[in-house]
């Protein structure tokens, strides 16, 4: 099972969110996105992340996001946060959803003509909160320097390895597609736990990296991919299927009332439904690259030609809307 999950930290007096909140650690702030001249920003030391940060990888984070939105009917979250003042942003890429988030209008990448239509029925703006402090946190300066939102701020950190340091209690933390970061997730949301307030909010959005069929027709070459990227990923310590964890561990930390939803979302153009069909049309843009490029890290790797000619009949797989291709998120 993949999973959205919202939860809280139990509220037991605001003295104990300032003994919570008192840790020490280092962050730069993003004072310029410092792209080569190949398009690729700059890189932390360490292999931390195995996708690319290029433009066309930032531009598929920024339809990724026009996805969620379309899944979540306009919405940014499901967490009931009212009136956050101080909101982190873990992972935050091109910092789309900060800024949406914050005050800015929604910052989009160009739209099919069938998505057009579809939102001019089902506008996506999203509540914005202009008296929030949203920071966005990621390993990669692809953010914008300068924003027109002085309520939003990026800073590059490694939320995993470094501690956390961070002027005010939080009062929302959220997540999204991490599935590929972190050797240990478990130490990233225990830091979040320090860093909210009592009461405050976290919200992890995320996919496990196991195809599911609405039908008898299976994809064969896709599940086989999977199948060998995970275990590939395994044997260096990264969980590929760790939203099936979430619950129980944020649970163990101690956050309260975790609910834990789960979205089964048409991997390509299959559905009859207009809305499900116009998720299925993104999903099938957004997915392929991320699988691409975890095979071409782990394939000459730790596989030993698993994977070799394997890509093209993955492709067909997922554009082969004969299949009826889901993923849980």
């Amino acid at each position: 099972m993949a999973t959205t999950i919202t939860c809280k930290k139990v509220d037991v007096g605001a003295n104990l969110a300032r003994a919570q909140h008192n840790i020490n650690g280092k962050a730069t702030t993003v004072s310029s996105a410092n792209p080569s001249q190949n398009g690729t920003t700059r890189k932390p030391s360490r292999k931390a992340y195995y996708l690319p940060n290029d433009i066309p990888e930032q531009n598929r984070l920024d339809l990724q996001h026009q996805m969620c939105k379309l899944l979540l009917n306009g919405r940014l979250g499901l967490a009931p946060v009212q009136s956050p003042k101080h909101v982190l942003d873990v992972a935050t890429g091109t910092g789309i959803w900060a800024l949406e988030y914050g005050s800015t209008p929604p910052t989009t990448p160009p739209l099919s003509l069938s998505l057009k239509n579809l939102t001019d029925k089902h506008p996506l703006q999203a509540k914005n909160n202009p008296q929030a402090h949203v920071i966005g946190t990621d390993l990669f300066t692809m953010q914008p320097a300068a924003t027109a939102a002085p309520n939003v701020s990026f800073i590059r950190q490694d939320v995993e390895k470094e501690e956390w340091k961070y002027p005010h209690p939080l009062d929302y933390i959220h997540l999204r597609y991490i599935v590929s970061c972190f050797d240990d997730a478990q130490s990233v949301l225990r830091k979040a736990h320090a860093a909210l307030r009592p009461g405050g909010h976290i919200e992890i959005f995320d996919i496990v990296l196991r195809p599911r069929y609405a039908g008898d027709k299976r994809a064969r070459a896709l599940d086989n991919w999977c199948a060998a990227v995970c275990a590939a990923a395994a044997r260096e310590g990264r969980d590929m299927q760790k939203a099936e964890k979430y619950k129980r561990w944020l649970e163990e930390i101690g956050f309260v009332d975790v609910v834990d939803v789960e979205l089964v979302v048409p991997g390509n153009a299959w559905p009859e439904d207009d809305r499900m069909r116009e998720i299925g049309r993104h999903l099938v843009q957004v997915q392929p690259g991320p699988l691409l490029s975890l095979g071409s890290y782990f394939g000459p790797r730790d596989l030993s030609g698993v994977l070799d000619g394997l890509a093209p009949d993955m492709l067909r797989d997922m554009e082969d809307e004969s299949i009826r291709l889901c993923w849980p998120m």
